[in-house]
């Protein structure tokens, strides 16, 4: 429509007839795109949470570093138990896709082998301090929207997440190399959030303090054993052992070769004994 700028102020039927099929023609292309049943961009209609918060450089916390990034999440629920994000820079129309995260329930992540348990990480932190976010849409009311916030914290606080950035934005001007695997914040003295989330607060206007006072009462589950794996031996963790539960002692697998030998030896030696006898 936008190169519908002069029209003759007496056009002929020829003239008008054209000028309707044209913008008929347009509406219902537009309609076609943004037409929810759609099945070529059925993943994307399934996008319905966008949340914010800071992701950390795994192997830079196993080094006792801090290095984080601000991520954007546009998330979809592919199941009750299985929830999926594209992580982008920002929410701007231009922001560069860095990454993608997995979220489970406990009661998923804990039938994951030991060493794929260790590549996830907790989000209680990242609820309880206030970090994370659903940015409030333009016209939704504050009040309304903030309850709303707040019950879906109470289900994100006890998911288990597995991030892996594709695009390290803080280093690169493109994607480059390998994709890293990203974490979350634990506990205090790791970060200072008051620096850290200075813009993302101003540009959502968001308060991270007055959010952690609201949801003090969201109880969080004992984190799993082997979580946050990255915090375990840097000085930057120092509770670990207080949040995650004590790992199950795995007993030792019989060695069925040495029981049948030394059976077979206790009954040679009966034998033996008892023909002496």
């Amino acid at each position: 429509l936008q190169h519908i700028t002069k029209i003759e102020r007496t056009p002929n039927t020829n003239t008008m007839q054209s000028l309707k099929e044209g913008v008929l023609k347009g509406v219902e292309t537009a309609k076609a795109i943004l037409d929810d049943s759609k099945p070529e961009f059925a993943p994307l209609h399934r996008i319905c949470e966008h949340l914010n918060a800071l992701h950390v450089y795994c192997d830079d916390a196993r080094c006792g570093l801090t290095r984080y990034v601000n991520a954007t999440h546009f998330c979809s629920h592919v199941n009750k138990d299985l929830r999926q994000c594209l992580i982008y820079e920002s929410n701007a129309p231009n922001a560069r896709l860095i990454g993608i995260e997995y979220m489970i329930p406990k009661h998923i992540y804990l039938t994951l082998p030991e060493e794929e348990q260790k590549l996830w990480h907790s989000h209680e932190y990242e609820v309880k301090s206030g970090m994370l976010v659903m940015p409030k849409p333009e016209r939704a009311d504050d009040a309304i929207w903030e309850k709303f916030e707040l019950e879906a914290m109470k289900l994100v606080v006890g998911l288990y997440g597995k991030t892996w950035h594709l695009w390290q934005i803080d280093r690169d001007e493109l994607p480059l190399g390998a994709p890293v695997l990203m974490g979350s914040f634990t506990e205090e003295g790791q970060v200072n959030l008051d620096e850290a989330l200075e813009s993302r607060n101003k540009e959502f206007g968001v308060d991270h303090r007055a959010k952690a006072e609201a949801r003090e009462g969201i109880e969080a589950p004992k984190l799993a054993h082997n979580v946050d794996s990255w915090w375990w031996n840097s000085e930057k963790n120092s509770t670990r052992e207080k949040r995650n539960e004590i790992a199950e002692p795995r007993r030792n697998p019989i060695n069925w070769t040495y029981a049948w030998a030394g059976l077979s030896a206790a009954l040679v030696m009966y034998i033996v004994y008892t023909r002496c006898e």
